[in-house]
């Protein structure tokens, strides 16, 4: 996928273990961003009744976006009922999870972004370099203080204790390429607090998705979004669980854009040149002087999220291989308080979904971003409008 590069994956499943209806299956994924083992176990049929069981116990190791390396080993159990209230449409699930993460291996650029630092200012003496040229350097580091601080992020193992409900209404009348129909989700997350665990946030994510009939198996689908997670203390807010649209990455799908790169900004550090190209105006003449400034921007992730899309599903050969034309939109932000529909990102594009037996679906975009992204310290473009391509296993409305 755009996220995960290449990957193999290997797997060995029995779907009717026991001759009961289990399932028992054990995978390996290896590639150059992510490395997972797990073994999972499935009765669809717990206590004699439609209640759903299952099981896993797993160890990964993820690259995120070049940022860091995030390593998950632990184990989760899931129990899962069809509702027949307010109508059997309707699906609830409770599951617990309780593992180790380890982050290492970040970026300068990153680490320097998330930790927490007062701004202060260097200004080195000045240098004669010849007769009429003085420079004086200066280093400010930006560092008004940003949420989930890595100062306790020191590449030791920290435990999780996470409890997981969600309510799901699905009215589809297909698993993929849906012509009618909804998906309406919630699902709430907790971790620490009363459950212990080194980790403490409390995250939210709702969704909508509508699919509507235009001409035969023509469909259009939409879709929105709505995440936040907060904590009393947002450095203990796994990175992983915070959002990061963009692209055809994993918490919302805006095409057009890199993956993952719709994030709040900051710059990390700003190199401040100042030429003065007399040594008799060192006062400060501005016609004199000439400041040069160099930085870098790095990303954050957001504690706040929302992503909509928007798809025509055009059927070549029904069930194997569609066309789409696609908008989507989204941005997140650090703060509630921050939030402004003006800062959504758009993108237009087309693409295809191939169903492979055995495999999977398969997919192809191309994006086209509507809006630039401007660095709003030093006014420089980030990316600029145009197209980019994406590759993704899966569909949009997952």
């Amino acid at each position: 996928s755009g996220a995960d590069k290449f990957v193999g994956t290997f797997g060995l499943g029995i779907p009717n273990f026991r001759g009961m209806g289990q399932q028992l299956s054990m995978n390996v994924d290896i590639g150059s961003e992510r490395n997972s083992y797990s073994v999972s176990f499935t009765e669809p049929w717990a206590f004699g009744t439609p209640t759903l069981l299952g099981g896993e116990i797993y160890y990964t190791n993820r690259v995120w976006y070049d940022d860091y390396t995030e390593g998950s080993r632990g184990g989760s159990i899931r129990v899962g009922r069809r509702l027949s209230w307010p109508d059997n449409y309707f699906r609830a699930y409770v599951s617990y999870r309780l593992e180790d993460n380890r982050f290492y291996d970040f970026s300068d650029d990153y680490r320097l972004a998330y930790s927490n630092r007062t701004k202060i200012q260097i200004e080195y003496d000045s240098v004669i370099v010849d007769e009429i040229v003085t420079i004086k350097d200066s280093l400010i580091i930006l560092g008004d203080p940003l949420p989930g601080s890595l100062e306790r992020y020191s590449e030791d193992w920290f435990s999780a204790s996470t409890m997981q409900f969600s309510l799901i209404r699905d009215s589809r009348d297909l698993p993929e390429f849906a012509t009618r129909g909804s998906i309406l989700s919630y699902s709430f997350e907790k971790s620490g607090s009363f459950l212990g665990g080194f980790w403490n946030y409390d995250k939210h994510i709702i969704s909508l998705s509508k699919f509507i009939p235009i001409i035969g198996n023509v469909a259009l689908a939409g879709k929105v979004t709505y995440g936040v997670v907060t904590s009393g203390d947002d450095s203990t807010i796994l990175i992983s669980e915070r959002f990061t649209p963009g692209g055809t990455g994993y918490t919302g799908i805006v095409r057009g854009y890199d993956d993952g790169s719709l994030t709040p900004d900051t710059t990390v550090i700003r190199f401040d040149t100042t030429k003065y190209y007399s040594t008799a105006d060192i006062s400060g003449d501005p016609d004199s002087i000439m400041v040069d400034t160099i930085g870098y921007l790095s990303t954050v992730r957001g504690k706040y999220m929302l992503v909509g899309n928007l798809e025509l599903q055009v059927p070549i050969l029904t069930n194997q291989l569609y066309l789409l034309g696609f908008f989507d939109i989204g941005n997140s932000w650090l703060y509630r308080k921050d939030i402004n529909l003006d800062d959504l990102y758009k993108g237009v594009g087309v693409g295809f979904r191939l169903v492979i037996p055995g495999i999977g679906t398969l997919g192809f975009d191309f994006g086209y971003a509507l809006d630039e992204q401007i660095n709003p310290y030093t006014g420089d473009v980030i990316q600029e409008k145009g197209w980019k391509p994406h590759f993704q296993i899966g569909t949009t409305f997952r």
